[in-house]
């Protein structure tokens, strides 16, 4: 099983953080694996931006991983912009 890169997981945020207008983005964002998840790539708190992942995601495609973390990530991004009016995968995403 491989590591997750820190400095990737860095330079992600910073790029989608730029991208998104968020600048707390990667400041706000903590990522973890987590042996409970089983039935889902990752789940998210956006309130308090943690990121849980599978740890199967360590042993797949590193695409794969990057993916799941910009989709958790949007979560976070879409709290930053919005509170706790935006709804996951709503009308705010599209910002």
């Amino acid at each position: 099983m491989r590591a997750l890169d820190p400095a990737a997981c860095e330079d992600w945020l910073a790029t989608w953080s730029a991208a998104w207008g968020v600048p707390e983005l990667p400041s706000r964002v903590r990522i973890v694996f987590s042996q409970r998840l089983r039935s889902s790539l990752g789940r998210c708190s956006p309130r308090t931006g943690w990121i849980r992942l599978n740890p199967g995601l360590l042993n797949g495609a590193p695409e794969a991983l990057r993916e799941v973390v910009c989709h958790e990530a949007a979560h976070v991004a879409t709290w930053l912009l919005h509170g706790r009016r935006a709804r996951a995968h709503g009308l705010e995403w599209k910002d």
